[in-house]
């Protein structure tokens, strides 16, 4: 399935005092919502950034406390970590902060295959008995009851420093340092597990700086949001790893051929970070700790020697599993026609499925669950989703068929029998139709502007990659050349799975075009979409995709006007010829008028993806913005208030015919909404759904007066309302115009 593409507007001419800067790159500053040049300047040097205080992060300055009572009293202390690339740096960089305190130290990294993510009980015992008395967490544990409840037990204080999805009720530890305790807008908020580790060192130290290596490098692989501290850290942890002497990273640089001068982002994503995930993923994470802390260069030479050997492993197993998926597509092709993709086989090594499934992701547009059967009949494997697709919701509204499962929005784990994969399959893409509709959303690809070859200059390429370093919440922008034709192609790979290809356009001009994982070049004239990408001191294209060139599709929104009336500003313009974007069309139980040229948005759209979907529309000129608020987002108001309105429509029947407008109006949910609080009621034993099509549910009396839902349910319940309460609240704070770029 290939991508729509959508070419966004050249904006008109840059105002004065830009003119050092090329068009285009004031364009693309224009776009990530940096308008002026103090607001450029703040962003892109990051001594003119005001990080917040590490005691801004709730239950840090407890944390601190206790650690350095732990330095009075001589105590020996235990740091446990996550086998990932942010669990490894942030493991490494605790025991160093805490034995730079005088602390005695020791660690633990879970086997991703033995006992995967979280504080296990089983091993952690052995650790009290050697006589612990302070436990801290790096990059897990926020869910950890158990293990904290039998750590206090035997006398052992914990400190939980996290940053993943907060459980309905944080462990009774002595400190829980997770950044998402802190508001949305909040500078913190967006720091990985080592970035949480990095602000518990700098109040412990007098100068932490030289773990900021660590640092850049949790961030990249974590593919952590670039905004706030988050981007100022790895801003400076880019400039520590230039100078770096920590023997493990150089000795990685040394085997991979790395240019420590010139080392950026993409170097870690692509070099630096997949080695040390193949440690996680092939091995015994612990000796990571080993490696990034070591002094000894002969060892850290040693560790980066296995490390190349367990990536040269990775890079196998990662190409045998994806071939056997292509083949097991091609005999069940009836598969593709799901809403998500799952694919099961014996010989698959669960230490790479993630990897796959995200290539699945790619190719294929769909959320993707690979597992591994074995010889126990149990099926293990990991998921990754598609953006508008809950991965981890959708999973556990499958929860009676599966042995245990947990994640996150985009990336899941799943374990379940293998006599039950194929009800899974159906299940989970219903669940995964539901919560993107009756059609999904295209796969969008957001074009910067078209160019000529003869605009690709050094000034351009130099100035572009001031606003690196790029990753999520700050993509490295796509650019389009139009009417190209291919006129040699040159494999750089002893696989032939790379190419080197050289289009020349209309005007006889020139220029070549790195393809990774390339297909057979089109005969045809093309448009070609490309990415500039920094390499050594110098610059490469590299393709993303190509279009046939009379098949592209522009998406022009420079002729759109936007009135904003949001709090009874603003004018209404147009009101009396506008479409009314209402409570029902806001809920999704009636549809947008796809030719309407004025929309009158009186009602919030309850996500993200629905306000993109509006924007999307590309016969609208003028939208009249209002926004009052459609949806309940308190979970016990939403079920008491659907208990009520069910207690009416069953009164004097065993069962009724639920209309989805119906009921979506008269309680303010959204259907996705409407579905997750269905589920609460079922697994409470309150209800039972004898089946649903397009227009509602047929619902019949449960057989429980006074049942709980399921503590899974509830969690998916509030979880998804706390996004919808916070997309609201960015709906009606936001400027218009970083507003009407949300779609962008």
């Amino acid at each position: 399935m290939s991508p729509v593409w959508h070419l966004l507007p050249r904006l008109a001419e840059a105002p004065q005092g830009w003119e050092a800067w090329h068009p285009l790159v004031w364009q693309a500053c224009q776009r990530k919502g940096l308008p002026t040049l103090d607001a450029l300047e703040g962003w892109l040097d990051p001594a003119h950034y005001q990080p917040a205080s590490p005691l801004e992060l709730p239950d840090l300055a407890r944390a601190t406390e206790r650690i350095q009572r732990a330095v009075q009293r001589g105590e020996s202390v235990a740091v446990w970590g996550d086998f990932d690339v942010d669990g490894q740096t942030s493991t490494a960089l605790l025991v160093s902060a805490l034995r730079q305190l005088g602390l005695r130290v020791s660690s633990y990294i879970p086997n991703r295959m033995a006992e995967g993510h979280g504080v296990h009980v089983a091993t952690l015992i052995p650790l009290i008995e050697q006589g612990i008395r302070l436990l801290i967490t790096c990059d897990t544990g926020v869910d950890a009851h158990e293990a904290v409840e039998v750590a206090r037990q035997h006398g052992v204080e914990v400190i939980i420093t996290d940053h993943h999805k907060l459980p309905d009720a944080l462990p009774d530890a002595l400190a829980v340092v997770n950044p998402r305790r802190l508001p949305l807008d909040h500078p913190l908020r967006d720091l990985p597990g080592v970035g949480v580790a990095y602000k518990l060192a700098e109040a412990l130290l007098p100068d932490a700086s030289v773990y900021l290596d660590l640092v850049a490098l949790g961030i990249v692989a974590d593919v952590a949001l670039l905004r706030g501290d988050t981007r100022y850290l790895l801003q400076q942890g880019l400039k520590v790893l230039h100078v770096t002497q920590r023997k493990g990273l150089l000795a990685m640089m040394e085997y991979a051929k790395i240019s420590q001068e010139t080392l950026d982002e993409t170097t870690i994503a692509f070099q630096l970070a997949p080695r040390l995930n193949a440690l996680g993923r092939l091995a015994d994470a612990n000796s990571s700790t080993e490696m990034l802390t070591t002094d000894d260069l002969a060892t850290a030479r040693r560790l980066a020697n296995q490390l190349e050997g367990l990536n040269l492993e990775r890079r196998r197993l990662s190409d045998e599993v994806w071939e056997s998926v292509q083949v097991l597509l091609e005999q069940n092709a009836g598969w593709l026609r799901h809403a998500a993709l799952v694919l099961d086989h014996p010989k698959w090594h669960t230490g790479v499925l993630g990897i796959v499934a995200n290539r699945c992701v790619e190719h294929y547009h769909k959320p993707t669950v690979l597992l591994s059967s074995g010889a126990d009949g149990i099926a293990r494997g990991s998921a990754r989703s598609i953006e508008g697709a809950d991965i981890t919701d959708a999973i556990a509204m499958t929860e009676s068929l599966l042995l245990g499962y947990g994640g996150h929005t985009m990336a899941a784990g799943v374990s379940l029998q293998v006599e039950k994969i194929d009800a899974f399959r159906r299940a989970l893409s219903e669940q995964v139709r539901h919560q993107l509709g009756k059609t999904p959303p295209d796969t969008l690809l957001e074009v910067e502007a078209t160019l000529a070859i003869s605009e690709l200059s050094p000034t351009f390429f130099e100035q572009l990659f001031r606003l690196a370093p790029f990753g999520a919440g700050n993509p490295n922008p796509v650019w389009m050349l139009e009417g190209l034709k291919v006129v040699s192609s040159t494999f750089i790979d002893r696989k032939h799975k790379h190419l080197r290809v050289k289009v020349v356009d209309q005007t006889g001009v020139s220029t070549e075009v790195l393809w990774w994982n390339a297909h057979t070049p089109p005969e045809n004239e093309v448009d070609l979409a490309f990415q500039v990408v920094r390499s050594g001191d110098g610059f490469h294209l590299e393709w993303v995709d190509a279009r046939p060139t009379e098949e592209f599709t522009t998406f022009a929104r420079s002729s759109r006007v936007a009135h904003d009336a949001r709090a009874g500003g603003g004018r209404d313009a147009h009101a009396s010829e506008a479409f009314a974007y209402t409570a029902s069309v806001a809920l999704g139980t009636h549809p947008i008028d796809k030719n309407a040229s004025v929309v009158r948005v009186q009602f919030i759209p309850p996500t993200a993806h629905a306000w993109r979907e509006l924007l999307q529309i590309q016969s609208i000129t003028t939208f009249i913005l209002v926004g009052d608020e459609s949806v309940t987002t308190h979970p016990a108001t939403l079920l008491k208030s659907l208990m009520q309105w069910l207690a009416q429509a069953l009164r004097d029947h065993a069962s009724v015919y639920v209309m989805s407008e119906e009921v979506a109006l008269s309680v303010r949910a959204d259907l996705t909404t409407l579905q997750k609080a269905w589920e609460c009621l079922k697994t409470a034993g309150l209800i039972e759904i004898e089946y649903t099509d397009q227009r509602g549910w047929m619902i019949r009396k449960g057989q429980s007066s006074n049942g709980k839902p399921s503590t899974v349910s509830l969690q998916a319940l509030n979880a998804h309302l706390q996004e919808i309460q916070a997309w609201l609240h960015y709906w009606k704070t936001t400027p218009i115009d970083a507003l009407m770029r949300v779609g962008d």
